[in-house]
């Protein structure tokens, strides 16, 4: 007995300490840092019971969650039956993150009743700047019957919390009604609309650098209905920048959510207007993707196809690489879309791959043309050049990253140019270009109508592109005629630099009579938008080559200059569309050969050129005018051949006059008239 009496006394000492703890005010405080810590543990949340009044029918209390948000809990209950009748209020001012502290005004009260196996909770009131309603049962720990109701919510607000600026000001309603929360058996649904709300344009500027226009928007509905495993959803999405529509996804849960099955299409739709200042592009036209959307937990696949550029556009990305490929896409749509004239049709086929795509991407691609064509109008309208025809060409360019710069090599074909980069050194970054080229120029006859002047042969041109900055620079260089002749083609502007360059293969490219020949210095300048320029040339050694223009004046003096060196050689002119206005100075021991003003009109291929000749003392003044291959020569003024003309008039007087008597003094009369013409 006395065992027992010292069992007994023992479990009512315990039993008194137990109530000691659990019903008085000085056993709740020795209690509540304990059992703070508890519930912190279980919930992976800081909480403190700042307040504890336990006895054995009510309870109030009052938590503080991270130091952020109060519960406030007062009502009855019963630890025998575990029935509960209680009242509680959240509230709260902000919202703590790592970064910042968002003010928050929480103020909702609710009531929770019931028994621990069969519990109802609900509520109202506002959070967030957002009314909010719900109800729901917790049935032997499984949440049961939920609804809920957010109404006018602010959007701004919930960005604030996700710790997001408020890029978005706008208002949204949700109602949820789940009346089963089973994982294996889910039933419900759940509706969200967005209602016509504005992007913060200039938040969004002022942090990303993106210019979008300043009323952009974004509206739409999402619904969501839970079946089984199974949550189906289908979602309608405006804004300012593409439509998207999904008609079906499907998202398959298991037990513990953490890893799901997710499968659903897409379509989108986008005027591509809205998107230009987004891409600093001049963008037009519409485009439409269509596509579905594959996931299984962290994993995930986006396929897309589109008609938009003609042919077939596709798409796949896992978000670690993107696989994209236009298969016989338009030419004259692509550059549509770009903002760009119709300079080309014709067919494009690319293969690209982009790889590592969360760092810094490995991007590799091809691209060829096919049935492509230089559109003649649109080329002469834009950059009023005349091509003539349309002028068929292919192309062909593979890229491949390097780091930050991307390595091109191109070749281009067409019947009048062979082109090509073996390797081009581009920074998307600076947006700088460099390569080295090899140009082929296989007929300069096709070049007249660009040029206004049929030539002939063919032309090797090496050289290098630059693209810095806002300047495209071209540079060249070419043996075509016999020295060195370099180029620099700089916003429509090329110069020319040329060193012995021989005269007479110019003329025979020209298609010119080759009147001369010698090593030419040249310095030229040509604007190929307006078709003005100059070109100044001192000729080294230079001779004046037989020709008829040339037998003529040996006929006369009877000296051969042709076979003189003319070392002090100039040419000068200035070209002005179609019209080449020429100065030519060519001087020697014996000759003075000038042309002065001389006029070639390239379209017409005539010449008129006026000219000052002076053999061994001997002059000749006239004009050369008509084609420039068969020109006439007409001889205006010559004190040498007026005096050769007076003396032999002279001698053809005294043989048939004699220089006696009356005969005599009509000679004289005749050779003092004769004399007006020597002066």
């Amino acid at each position: 007995m006395k065992i027992i009496s010292y069992i007994l006394g023992i479990i009512l000492i315990f039993l008194g300490f137990a109530y000691f703890l659990l019903f008085t005010q000085s056993g709740n405080d020795i209690i509540k840092p304990y059992i703070s810590s508890i519930i912190s543990k279980k919930s992976g949340q800081k909480i403190e019971i700042k307040t504890l009044h336990l006895k054995p029918n009510h309870i109030t209390t009052t938590l503080n969650i991270n130091d952020m948000i109060d519960l406030d809990i007062d009502g009855d209950i019963s630890l025998l039956s575990q029935k509960l009748n209680l009242t509680y209020q959240i509230t709260g001012k902000e919202i703590k993150t790592a970064q910042k502290s968002v003010r928050a005004d929480i103020n909702i009260v609710g009531k929770m009743e019931g028994e621990l196996k069969n519990l109802k909770i609900y509520g109202k009131g506002e959070a967030f700047s957002s009314p909010v309603k719900y109800f729901l049962k917790i049935v032997n720990n499984i949440p049961q019957d939920i609804r809920a109701n957010i109404t006018q919510g602010k959007i701004e607000e919930l960005l604030k919390i996700a710790g997001v600026k408020p890029y978005l000001k706008g208002i949204f309603d949700l109602k949820v009604d789940i009346p089963k929360f089973d994982p294996n058996d889910l039933k419900g649904m759940a509706k969200a609309k967005i209602y016509k709300s504005i992007f913060n344009a200039k938040e969004i500027y002022n942090d990303y650098k993106i210019k979008i226009p300043s009323n952009s928007f974004i509206e739409g509905e999402i619904l969501s209905n839970l079946h089984q495993k199974a949550i189906n959803s289908s979602a309608d999405i405006k804004s300012t920048f593409a439509n998207l529509l999904i008609k079906k996804a499907i998202i398959n849960l298991s037990n513990n959510f953490d890893n799901f099955n997710l499968k659903s299409d897409y379509e989108i739709f986008s005027n591509l207007k809205n998107l230009s200042s987004v891409a600093n592009l001049p963008l037009r036209g519409d485009i439409k993707i269509n596509g579905e959307i594959e996931a299984k937990g962290k994993e995930f696949e986006i396929k897309g196809e589109s008609k938009s550029l003609g042919g077939t556009t596709s798409f796949k990305t896992d978000g670690k690489k993107l696989l994209l490929a236009i298969n016989e896409g338009k030419i004259e749509k692509l550059l549509y879309i770009l903002g760009k004239n119709e300079l080309s049709k014709g067919n494009l086929n690319i293969d690209a791959k982009i790889e590592n795509l969360q760092k810094t991407p490995k991007i590799s691609a091809t691209l060829q043309t096919a049935k492509a064509i230089l559109n003649k109008n649109e080329i002469k309208k834009e950059f009023k050049i005349d091509i003539g025809e349309n002028l068929p060409y292919t192309l062909t360019s593979k890229i491949n990253s390097i780091k930050e710069n991307m390595e091109i090599s191109t070749n281009f074909n067409s019947p009048i140019l062979k082109f090509e980069i073996p390797k081009g050194i581009y920074n998307p970054k600076k947006s700088n270009f460099h390569a080295a080229y090899k140009a082929y120029l296989k007929d300069l006859a096709k070049l007249k109508p660009i040029i206004s002047k049929k030539l002939k042969g063919d032309m090797k041109i090496t050289g290098e592109i630059k693209k810095e900055n806002q300047d495209l620079i071209i540079t060249g260089k070419s043996e075509k005629f016999g020295g060195e002749l370099d180029f620099v083609i700089k916003n429509g502007v090329i110069t020319f630099k040329g060193n012995k360059i021989r005269v007479s293969k110019i003329l025979q490219t020209a298609l010119y009579p080759v009147i001369a020949d010698g090593e030419a210095n040249i310095e030229a300048w040509f604007n190929l938008l307006n078709k003005k320029g100059e070109i100044k040339a001192k000729i080294d050694k230079a001779r004046i080559l037989r020709s008829s223009f040339t037998d003529m004046i040996v006929a006369f003096t009877k000296y051969d200059f042709t076979k003189e060196k003319f070392n002090e050689t100039t040419f000068e002119s200035k070209i002005d569309q179609d019209i080449v206005i020429f100065n030519f100075l060519a001087r020697s021991e014996h000759s003075y050969i000038s042309f002065k003003n001389g006029k070639i009109n390239i379209k017409d291929n005539t010449i008129e050129a006026p000219f000052d000749i002076l053999i061994k003392k001997k002059d000749f003044k006239g004009i050369i005018k008509g084609n420039i291959n068969k020109p006439k020569v007409k001889l205006n003024a010559s004190k040498y051949l007026k005096e050769k003309a007076v003396h032999t008039i002279e001698k053809l007087i005294e043989k048939k006059l004699g220089k006696d008597g009356e005969k005599s003094d009509k000679i004289e009369k005749i050779k003092g008239f004769l004399d007006l013409f020597k002066k």
